[in-house]
C-alpha cells in the first residue's frame, strides 16, 4: 500500500465515479482502475460496489476511507509544523469568545506582556462554518456538565436572578423560578445558552418566560441591568459584578442554577507552540479567576 494508491482511491470515494476522478487527477481512466484493483488485491477485498454504470463505496471502502483521511491529515499537520517552524516571526494565535467575554480585556493584555511576540486574534460571538477551522480554540458555555475530548472546564458558575432592588422578590435569600412567572424578563436572543436556560428553567416550571426587552448582545444586557427597573438571569463569575444601586442578585432555590465555561481546541488543526502557550496560559488565568472568586463570593448575597 502507497501514498499514490490511498490518494486516488480517496478521490475515487469522495466522487464514486471512475471517469470523474481521472480527469480531476489529470490520469487516465485505466490506470486508475488498475490503482484501485491493486490496493483490493493487496487488501484482500472489494473497496466498491457496482451499481449498473456507477461504483458505490461499499463497508470496507468506508473502513479504508477513514483512516487514509487520518493519514492525510496527518500529512497536512506535519506540513503546517514545517511552516510554523520556518516562519518563527509570524506567530498567530487565533481565539472564538462565544462566552465569557467580560475575561477577554484581562486575559489577552496579561499573555501579551509575558509573549509580547505573539499575536492573538479574536472573534466573539458567532463564526462562519468557513472560519471555524482557521480557529485554534474556543471558549463557551454549556449548561450541563459534559466533557468532549478537546475540551476543558473553565470553571462552574451559579446563575443568579438580578432584580430591582425595590422589588418585592429583593428582600428574598433566594427564590424559587416559580416566583417570576408573572415577571417580565430581559434577555439574549433566542440561541444563546443563557437565553437557553431561561426557557428550559420556565417551562421546567409550568410557563413560558415572558421576554419583553430582547438583544443579542451581553454587554447590552449588562449594561440595562446596571440601570435598574428590569429582571434578568444572569451567570454569576462570566459577567462580573452586576449589582449596583439599583440592582440586587438572588440565587434560585429551585433549580440549583448552574452553568459551565469550557475551552476547546480544535484536534482537526496542528497547534503551534504559540497555540500552546497561550492554552498553557488560558488554563492558569481561570483557574486563578475561579479560585479568587471563591474567596469572594463567601459574602452573602442577602442585605437587610
Amino acid at each position: 500500500m502507497n501514498y499514490h494508491s490511498l490518494f486516488y482511491f480517496k478521490k475515487v470515494a469522495e466522487l464514486q465515479h471512475l471517469t470523474k476522478a481521472a480527469e480531476e487527477l489529470y490520469v487516465a481512466q485505466p490506470s486508475l482502475s488498475r490503482s484501485i484493483s491493486s490496493l483490493e488485491d493487496e487488501l484482500g477485498v472489494k473497496l466498491f460496489d457496482r451499481v449498473g454504470k456507477n461504483i458505490v463505496l461499499n463497508d470496507y471502502g468506508r473502513i479504508v476511507l477513514r483512516h487514509a483521511d487520518v493519514i492525510f491529515k496527518e500529512e497536512e499537520a506535519i506540513r503546517s509544523e514545517i511552516a510554523d517552524y520556518k516562519k518563527e516571526g509570524a506567530k498567530v494565535v487565533r481565539l472564538s469568545m462565544r462566552a465569557g467575554t467580560q475575561h477577554l480585556a484581562e486575559l489577552l493584555s496579561g499573555f501579551v506582556k509575558i509573549h509580547p511576540d505573539i499575536k492573538v486574534s479574536t472573534l466573539q460571538g458567532y463564526v462562519p462554518k468557513e472560519d471555524f477551522d482557521k480557529l485554534d480554540f474556543t471558549i463557551f458555555a454549556r449548561n450541563r456538565k459534559k466533557n468532549d475530548p478537546g475540551e476543558h472546564l473553565l470553571y462552574t458558575e451559579r446563575v443568579l436572578v438580578a432584580l430591582p432592588i425595590d422589588h418585592p422578590l429583593a428582600s428574598h435569600k433566594s427564590i424559587d423560578i416559580h416566583e417570576l412567572e408573572n415577571q417580565r424578563f430581559l434577555s439574549l436572543s433566542k440561541g444563546n445558552a443563557m437565553r437557553d436556560l431561561l426557557d428550559e428553567y420556565c417551562r421546567n416550571a409550568g410557563f413560558e418566560p415572558n421576554v419583553f426587552i430582547e438583544c443579542n448582545s451581553a454587554e447590552t444586557v449588562r449594561k440595562t441591568l446596571r440601570l435598574g427597573g428590569v429582571i434578568s438571569l444572569v451567570p454569576e463569575i462570566s459577567w462580573g459584578g452586576i449589582s449596583t444601586d439599583t440592582t440586587v442578585l438572588r440565587p434560585l432555590s429551585q433549580p440549583e442554577g448552574k452553568r459551565y465555561l469550557y475551552l476547546s481546541e480544535n484536534n482537526k488543526a496542528y497547534l503551534s507552540d504559540s497555540a500552546r502557550l497561550f492554552k498553557a496560559y488560558m488554563l492558569d488565568y481561570f483557574r486563578k479567576l475561579e479560585k479568587d472568586f471563591a474567596k469572594v463570593s463567601r459574602t452573602p448575597f442577602y442585605k437587610h
